[in-house]
């Protein structure tokens, strides 16, 4: 199928002037927008429909494309998004190009997220739904909601006053993040928000209207909450990596957990980055946190026809390390292996006498599956292993429980195979990392 993305970004602003390209952390808020869409990797065009010449030019400057300038009809304050989208189709389809799928992206939506953008066209390009919009639950039961009666307070529906809370029914609002959708629905109804509609349930910290100076200040908050805490990203590795890499490697704390050649040197490491550069089987990044370099993850076993693949990580800069660093880059890795991979399953093999990274390995959903005595000789010495395995399957089931407990929104997933229900809300409350790959 092919998609769009059709990021609306008009000039006029009556509350915040310009706020459309308004600094936001430290570029324009619209980059945000330009910049999810792109590493989402799932739309074939995205592009911005301005009435603004300096709006397009910092588009552009961002990666997005301006084939085009919204009509000065489409430009004033009374027309609608659907007629905004079906606009830019028309235009597209003038030039031989259509959609099945687009996505209205709002400009001022810095939460949004690659990943998020991904699964929603995945949900909905595997349903018969006509759109799918995020949503994020009232912070408190409408049922129990207050009108003003002749200047007096009234309960809108007194018959809920004594109802508990988890008795009652939640119930939504839009995002006001995106909307993905069908061209075909869009043209047919004139409107997005119509016919048989996904949800996509978010959780507070995602989600902010900015409408005011006021709200203007509390996304920034929200988005230094999420984002700041660790400020982490990874990239592929680079030749003046190899001797930090090697320096790392040979700490003893590390080769005391590593079932390699502690004997290193620099021109083994040349070796090694040329062969995991030539091998499609292994894929490595370094980790840095705050701009600085700290460690390394890899995955293996990538041809391998099973979909099941291994993984490890380390953290050589101590000062640097964190356990939410380590969770945070736990999840995201499995994200990044099910969702964009679509591998199968994650194996970890860890040695036993490792109970950190084993309890981390818990904590994140892992099932140990297997331990073996003696498993692994180093240097005359034999180790035990521990063998814990993640199931794109599993996966999921833990991402719906933690939409359960973050929300209270009701899931089709089928229950965990566990006796007892983990505690899985981090896996909202964290950020991602985007695994680059190149």
């Amino acid at each position: 199928m092919s998609t769009i993305a059709i990021i609306t970004a008009r000039g006029g602003s009556k509350r915040i002037p310009r706020k459309n390209i308004k600094d936001f952390c430290g570029k324009p808020i619209l980059a945000y927008s330009i910049d999810a869409a792109l590493k989402s990797g799932v739309f074939d065009e995205v592009m911005v429909s301005t009435d603004d010449e300096e709006i397009a030019q910092i588009a552009r400057q961002y990666g997005a494309k301006v084939p085009f300038f919204r009509s000065a009809e489409m430009a004033g304050d009374f027309a609608t998004t659907p007629e905004v989208c079906l606009e830019v189709l028309d235009e597209y389809e003038k030039r031989g190009q259509t959609f099945d799928i687009g996505c209205v992206l709002y400009p001022t939506a810095p939460f949004t997220t690659a990943q998020r953008l991904r699964d929603a066209v995945r949900d909905l390009e595997e349903s018969d739904a006509d759109s799918l919009i995020p949503v994020v639950p009232f912070s408190y039961p409408v049922q129990r909601s207050l009108i003003l009666q002749e200047g007096r307070l009234v309960f809108e529906q007194p018959e809920y006053l004594d109802s508990r809370s988890q008795d009652l029914v939640p119930h939504f609002h839009d995002a006001g993040s995106f909307i993905i959708f069908r061209t075909q629905s869009l043209r047919t109804n004139h409107r997005l928000m119509v016919g048989n509609i996904l949800p996509m349930v978010l959780n507070d910290l995602e989600v902010q209207d900015i409408d005011n100076e006021t709200d203007w200040k509390l996304a920034e908050l929200k988005y230094r909450l999420l984002h700041d805490r660790l400020d982490v990203s990874l990239r592929r590795i680079r030749e003046d990596d190899l001797e930090q890499i090697m320096n790392w490697r040979m700490q003893p704390e590390i080769t005391r957990y590593m079932n390699t050649d502690p004997k290193l040197t620099l021109e083994g490491q040349v070796r090694w980055l040329e062969e995991i550069r030539r091998n499609p089987d292994l894929r490595y990044w370094v980790i840095e946190v705050k701009g600085q370099p700290a460690g390394v993850i890899n995955l293996k076993g990538l041809s391998d026809p099973s979909g099941e693949i291994g993984w490890a990580y380390y953290i050589g800069e101590k000062k640097l390390s964190s356990m939410e660093l380590a969770i945070t880059l736990e999840i995201s890795m499995y994200d990044y292996v099910f969702r964009t991979l679509g591998k199968k399953a994650v194996i970890s093999d860890v040695f036993s006498l490792n109970r950190g990274v084993i309890t981390l390995h818990k904590i994140c959903g892992c099932e140990v599956t297997e331990e073996k005595k003696n498993a692994v000789e180093k240097e005359g010495v034999f180790y035990d292993v521990t063998y814990l395995r993640m199931t794109a399957e599993r996966w999921e089931m833990l991402n719906a429980l933690a939409d359960r407990q973050t929300t209270g929104a009701s899931s089709e997933a089928a229950p965990l195979p566990d006796a007892e229900t983990p505690d899985v809300s981090f896996l909202r409350e964290l950020g991602r990392i985007t695994f680059p790959e190149r």
